[in-house]
């Protein structure tokens, strides 16, 4: 299809797919003028468009993309299994793929899920890189109101797909009508969609299609933001050949939420993001969109979105009712509107329209501030989007104290005290309005960096001949932010200084903290020369600085920085909430060196968030977490025990991997004083929880798989436990590093698991290969506990006197333990043994 045919069927397409049946066909035949071929492409497109179910809402001229993309479907795969997942049926059909809901095809556990198939045509080998990327940069989203991607991969036949987190809920405005929301509990509802926003941005992804069919309200009134699978994160978009006609009309973006600069081709950033969420703003508060298209042509969008000015929501909701006759709400208002446009009139219409405004950067600086503006309006707070007027402070003050107002009028001579206190209360506000500017500058000048480096990651930023490469990773972005902020905002040090952390702050969420050293190091000397030595922005740059050289093995320079931050940080112990997490993960690094010191710091901590947060607060299960940790590396299995029973109780009902590790863990001490029954149970719990998150593949869930297999060789079961530890290792040796600690466990697991089961000559392989990896990457820390595995072996193919240093350097490295633990007493056991029937006296 040639691009002037191209636009033909797509001008028609528009023009038509809003028009009765009738008129449409008047419509066709009037311009087809007996061009059947174009008739046909034009019907097709249409009955397309017909199809598409509300789970996945088809972004603009994805129809048209299926079309010039070719023959891009997929046999049926209802019934057919994907990975370890078997599909159900379609939910629905996107630009670039279908999506179906499919649940696990084996007994494990029970898990609905989503699973998204990338459309044939789209699966190049280019693509597939960058899919790959995408899928591992998206992996690292997490937030409660983002469905999360829980896996990916290819399907027999070679069809990319994702794997999703199914969510079961009815679009954001759907949801609202129906349930007759509130003005105030659809902001608070929006604000919370401004957080799942905010964390994308954070960690450098745009959406680029927000809008409401893509945020699912669960039944219990839990949004959740779907589809960040077709934001094209620091993916260029102008590519050679047919592919580049392709990519340059069909904009991954739906039109009616699109931002201006969206519609026009100009660079996207986190503003084009804040402007879609203005859109749906809008549309809670006034049941409509700003803009009303005299038709879908794609010239008639860009006119009225680029070039109309929207209309107050509060004279829009007005307008809309008196259309609808006796001055009430239409259909699409069925909702409680309180006291009518008069409620939107003023900061919300303010509100709306700063988010809404043409030029990127006359809109919020940050989602955040967005949606910081709409909090300050439900407390009755100045918004940073109105004219700050001394009217505007004082109503604000009476509303917010009506009835002192009053009773101030009811007395005159309380009358001037009534004044003063206005007067005080307005310089009050006048303050928090210095304040906030100054924070809207920081903010703005923060942001305008970030949009710069989000620009930056696109291909087209990199000039031909320059050198930089043509496609970006979030590392590439963070690196070239790094080496751009070293030069830049001079002028202003402190806002340097926070760019610095934040950059330090993801070189470390994504696993590379020796990047995060340097951007830590400058923040701090920054911070330094702005402040006196005991601030707290100082103790923080120390902390976040320590954090990283602990992570990269530098134990002594992160000893010293903590104490630095310590020592400031209690000081001033109101400021700031990091003074219990710097005793945790100080003591954390003071653990196995000196034990008692880390205690006391795990203690203070502790009792720091139950002064702070009370003592039923989940972060005083944190805290005990760390006590019990300490307390079975110890040896001392009842401490630990009550540690985790309690943390345990204090998480509640939370279900996510810390509470999965909590439980792990409890099922460790269990198995270890043979309480087999309920180690068991523990341990299905915590695999249970991680399977929440995961796919079952990942290494948390694997390493509680093997610990709960060999539970239940313990038990007595060792044939099935040991044809499932095998399953497990033949699916894991093809997926981990074979010089990995990971890969040591795993042949550490098989190994103890057949010497239970009587097959001690085979496991002995598996054994010896486990210590060698080990021994690789530690030669200064063999592996007491690995050489007890193999002794335990060793003894059960009756070669004695290879076992016992084994057995013996087992039973020496946990000499430590309290008295009467089990892990003493087990290992005495097995020493018993070897001298009795090696029939030698005990060395022991």
């Amino acid at each position: 299809m040639t691009p002037e045919r191209y636009q033909k069927v797509k001008a028609l397409f528009y023009a038509a797919r809003k028009l009765e049946p009738q008129a449409c066909a008047d419509l066709l035949s009037d311009n087809c003028n007996g061009d059947s071929e174009l008739r046909n492409a034009v019907e097709e497109l249409l009955a397309s468009a017909g199809k598409v179910e509300a789970f996945i809402e088809k972004p603009a001229y994805a129809v048209i993309a299926h079309t010039l993309a070719g023959d891009v479907t997929h046999s049926p795969v209802e019934g057919k299994r994907i990975g370890q997942y078997q599909v159900v049926r379609k939910l629905g059909e996107g630009g670039m793929g279908a999506v179906y809901l499919a649940q696990r095809a084996d007994d494990l556990y029970q898990k609905q899920v989503a699973i998204k198939l990338i459309r044939r045509g789209f699966d190049n080998s280019e693509l597939l890189r960058r899919f790959y990327t995408e899928r591992q940069i998206l992996a690292a989203l997490d937030h409660p109101n983002i469905a999360r991607l829980l896996d990916g991969g290819t399907t027999e036949d070679g069809v990319p797909y994702y794997v999703m987190e199914y969510v079961e809920g009815r679009p954001l405005l759907e949801y609202c009508d129906e349930q007759g929301v509130t003005n105030e509990g659809r902001l608070k509802l929006f604000r919370t969609v401004c957080s799942a926003v905010q964390h994308a941005h954070q960690n450098l992804i745009i959406h680029r299609d927000l809008k409401p069919n893509n945020i699912l309200v669960t039944s219990d009134g839990n949004p959740k933001l779907l589809d960040f699978g077709i934001a094209k994160v620091f993916q260029p978009h102008a590519e050679a050949g047919a592919i580049e006609v392709t990519v340059t009309d069909l904009r991954v973006m739906t039109p009616e939420y699109a931002s201006p600069e969206q519609i026009i081709g100009q660079p996207v950033t986190t503003a084009s993001d804040i402007y879609s969420l203005g859109v749906i703003f809008y549309q809670l508060l006034t049941g409509q969109r700003p803009y009303r298209f005299r038709s879908h042509l794609p010239q008639d969008i860009a006119k009225a979105i680029c070039e109309t000015e929207p209309e107050k929501p509060s004279a829009a909701l007005k307008s809309q009712s008196l259309e609808n006759g006796n001055g009430q709400p239409g259909r699409k208002q069925t909702r409680q509107v309180e006291a009518g446009d008069r409620h939107l009139r003023g900061d919300l219409d303010n509100i709306a329209l700063m988010a809404l405004r043409k030029e990127p950067q006359r809109r919020y600086a940050t989602v955040e501030q967005f949606s910081e503006d709409i909090r300050r309006h439900l407390q009755g707070l100045p918004v940073i989007a109105r004219r700050d007027t001394f009217a505007y402070r004082t109503s604000k003050f009476v509303r917010r104290n009506r009835y002192g107002v009053m009773a101030a009028a009811l007395v005159v001579g309380l009358l001037l005290a009534g004044v003063v206190g206005i007067i005080r209360q307005s310089r009050i506000v006048a303050a928090e309005r210095d304040r906030a500017r100054t924070e809207q500058v920081k903010a703005e000048r923060i942001n305008k960096f970030y949009q710069d480096m989000l620009a930056r990651a696109n291909s087209r930023w990199y000039a031909p001949g320059s050198g930089k490469k043509a496609d970006v990773t979030v590392i590439d972005a963070l690196n070239e932010a790094s080496s751009r902020i070293e030069h830049e905002l001079n002028d202003e040090p402190a806002v340097k200084a926070e760019i610095l952390t934040t950059i330090g702050d993801t070189y470390g969420a994504l696993g590379r903290p020796e990047l995060s050293e340097r951007p830590f190091q400058l923040a701090l000397n920054l911070r330094r020369s702005l402040f006196a030595n005991n601030h707290i922005k100082v103790a923080e740059s120390l902390y976040y600085l320590a954090g990283a050289k602990s992570l990269t093995g530098k134990v002594e320079e992160a000893e010293s920085l903590y104490k630095q931050a310590l020592d400031i940080q209690r000081q001033r112990p109101s400021e700031g909430n990091n003074l219990p997490y710097m005793l945790l993960e100080y003591g954390a690094l003071l653990k196995g060196k000196n034990d008692q010191a880390a205690l006391s710091h795990y203690r203070e901590a502790l009792a720091i968030f139950q002064q702070r947060n009370g003592p039923e607060h989940i972060t005083v299960g944190v805290a005990r977490d760390y006590i019990g940790k300490l307390n079975l590396e110890r040896g001392d299995f009842e401490k630990a025990e009550a540690e985790y029973r309690e943390a345990i109780r204090l998480f509640g009902n939370e279900q996510n991997t810390y509470l999965a590790k909590l439980h792990e863990r409890l099922g460790q001490i269990l198995a270890t004083k043979k309480i087999y029954h309920e180690a068991e149970s523990q341990m299905r719990r915590a695999l249970e929880l991680y399977l929440l998150t995961y796919d079952g593949n990942d290494w948390n869930s694997v390493a509680v798989k093997m610990q709960l297999e060999n539970i239940v060789c313990l038990k007595g079961q060792c044939p099935t436990a040991k044809a499932e530890m095998e399953k497990i290792f033949a699916t894991q040796k093809t997926l981990l590093d074979p010089n990995s600690k990971e890969f040591s466990s795993l042949l550490f697991y098989l190994g103890i698991i057949l010497t239970k089961n009587g097959e001690p000559k085979r496991a002995e392989s598996y054994l010896r290969e486990s210590i060698r990896i080990w021994s690789a990457i530690d030669p200064s820390k063999p592996s007491a506990s690995l050489g007890n595995g193999l002794g335990e072996c060793l003894l059960a193919q009756g070669r004695y006197a290879e076992a016992e240093p084994l057995l013996l350097a087992w039973h020496n490295a946990i000499k430590s333990d309290v008295p009467h633990s089990p892990r003493i007493k087990a290992a005495t056991e097995n020493l018993q043994k070897l001298y009795q029937e090696w029939g030698k006296p005990a060395k022991y």
